[in-house]
């Protein structure tokens, strides 16, 4: 009978083992055809962002995904899935390689660090370091509906980043950032690629 006890009391310990352990979630990227419309406000001034994902295409060597819209073009690194440049107008702001928002795959407790070279606006660059983990796992509610997200976070001094990536449409749904200007954009609006 003890003997009994104590296996059932081990399985019993190793199926909660199992239930804590953290769950790995792959990350992808939207396919060609997609449309994503997000809210971005920035200063009280809310504009609306209307994105389709194209075919990727090389830039500066290496593989990247577009999207593209009236207000200009992103690209995120194929590889990491991670943001690399945006172009609005003659404007252009990019990292090099890519800003490491996201590694693969992703779990609740995961760390990892990131280093680029940062290109503003202006032409002026600089090298940036980052410290980025996922924080939770959260359901989030955002105006173009319900969402199960991982939050991603990277705090900082002069800026913070924090990011809700919802696994069943490979992108995020909500992303803020916080330092001289807050900025929150939240997804409205999105329509997977017609088949």
């Amino acid at each position: 009978m003890l003997r009994t006890l104590l296996l059932a009391g081990s399985i019993l310990h190793g199926a909660a083992a199992l239930a804590e352990a953290p769950q790995a979630v792959e990350i992808g990227f939207p396919e060609p055809g997609t449309r994503l419309v997000f809210d971005k406000t920035s200063n009280g001034a809310t504009e609306r962002l209307v994105w389709t994902v194209v075919d990727d295409t090389q830039h500066r060597g290496r593989w990247v995904h577009r999207l593209v819209g009236a207000a200009g073009v992103e690209f995120y690194d194929a590889e990491t899935h991670s943001w690399t440049l945006s172009q609005i107008g003659e404007q252009i702001q990019e990292v090099k390689p890519h800003n490491g928002q996201l590694q693969d795959p992703l779990w609740v407790g995961k760390r990892w660090e990131s280093r680029f070279l940062y290109t503003r606006r202006d032409g002026s660059e600089a090298e940036q370091h980052r410290h980025w983990e996922v924080t939770a796992r959260e359901t989030l509610e955002v105006p173009a509906g319900r969402f199960d997200t991982l939050r991603v976070e990277s705090p900082g001094e002069a800026l913070s980043i924090t990011l809700w990536y919802a696994p069943a449409l490979h992108f995020y749904v909500r992303r803020e950032t916080r330092g001289m200007v807050e900025v929150t954009q939240e997804l409205v609006e999105y329509r997977p690629a017609q088949h």
